[in-house]
């Protein structure tokens, strides 16, 4: 490298003082040879002192990293690949199995050398295990690791620089954990009539999307009915079912949830990853359960259940009729029975 760079000195030295050998004669002498003393100082002294260690720098300077591609944004799940695209500034030859190291939640794993040998891009892939999460996207390591027998060469066999760009993976993100069911908002405490709609909102762990006509099982009673998602919420925390209190509905001691949501037929319940949901409701049932003892429903009407006899009041002759009905009632306007006296008509009132 040092005779690479005396001799460029020399050619530069050449090209630039040639011009002082055409002066002739006397007009060498004196004040001329003092400008040219003086012009080959200003001349050769400023650049050649900085021509060589740049010269010695471009010279050491190999085959480098010069851009990495990431995988495109999203969140993978088990089984999924991360490949990492790795350009160099030109050719290099792979011995072995080199790595790039990845921070997939608070553990390092590697992307392994998997093809590219003797172009200017080699790609490192790794295949996301189950257990392996990170929710704020992955990380990248600073150099490539060349473990036991591993080498990157270039075209003169000089070993590659190992060192990495940066490169933005915020938004790759790792999910191989199941999204479940964490709470369960049940309608208010009241009892509810027919017509009445009862509304449970089930929350989970992670946003889900929702496809198909997912269902929650609701006993009222001694009956068991569901409740049909409302088709909003896909894609947030939060899914809403609903049902309607039928006529003949009644449940004195409070409805509760009957069991997991119901996925049948094309009804699915995924998160970003495509994990399925957990769809059991057992703990958020039970956690609900004092809540749901005070919702009620009553939509069976009174009915009578004792008619008495009638009896005339023996000062103002007014007949009375006691009646007796299966619940509690309120009475509006005013209802009337009607009867015969004599064989006249007449009204209880």
């Amino acid at each position: 490298m040092k005779r690479h760079i005396r001799l460029w000195a020399r050619l530069l030295s050449f090209r630039i003082n040639w011009p002082s050998r055409r002066v002739r004669g006397p007009a060498v002498r004196g004040r001329s040879q003092h400008r040219v003393g003086r012009l080959r100082r200003q001349w050769i002294s400023p650049d050649l002192q900085p021509l060589e260690p740049k010269l010695a720098l471009a010279a050491a300077v190999g085959t480098k990293v010069t851009a990495i591609t990431a995988p495109v944004a999203g969140s993978y799940n088990a089984g999924d690949e991360l490949v990492f695209q790795v350009r160099f500034s030109g050719p290099v030859q792979v011995t072995g199995q080199p790595v790039v190291n990845l921070t997939i939640g608070k553990t390092s794993l590697p992307a392994t050398y998997v093809g590219g040998t003797g172009t200017n891009t080699l790609a490192f892939k790794h295949v996301v295990a189950a257990g392996e999460n990170d929710a704020d996207g992955i990380a990248v390591a600073k150099s490539i690791v060349l473990p036991t027998a591993a080498a990157l060469v270039d075209g003169s066999n000089k070993a590659v620089a190992l060192g990495l760009t940066a490169v933005n993976t915020a938004k790759v993100a790792v999910d191989t954990t199941a999204p479940a069911v964490a709470s369960v908002t049940v309608p208010a405490a009241k009892t509810y009539a027919a017509g009445a709609v009862l509304s449970f909102t089930v929350n989970f762990t992670e946003k889900v999307v929702v496809s198909g006509t997912p269902v929650l099982p609701i006993e009222i009673g001694s009956s068991v009915r569901n409740a049909v998602w409302n088709g909003k919420g896909s894609g947030t925390k939060s899914l809403t079912f609903t049902t309607t209190v039928q006529s003949g509905d009644s449940d004195s001691n409070g409805i509760r949830i009957a069991g997991p949501v119901g996925l049948t037929g094309a009804a699915a319940i995924r998160d970003a990853a495509q994990n399925d949901v957990n769809p059991d409701t057992t703990a958020a049932a039970a956690a609900a359960t004092k809540l749901l003892a005070k919702v009620t429903v009553d939509a069976v009407g009174p009915s009578l259940t004792v008619l008495g006899t009638p009896e005339i009041n023996a000062k103002t002759k007014a007949v009375g009729l006691a009646v007796t009905f299966s619940e509690p009632v309120t009475v509006k306007g005013k209802p009337s029975i009607p009867f015969t006296l004599a064989g006249n008509k007449r009204q209880l009132t």
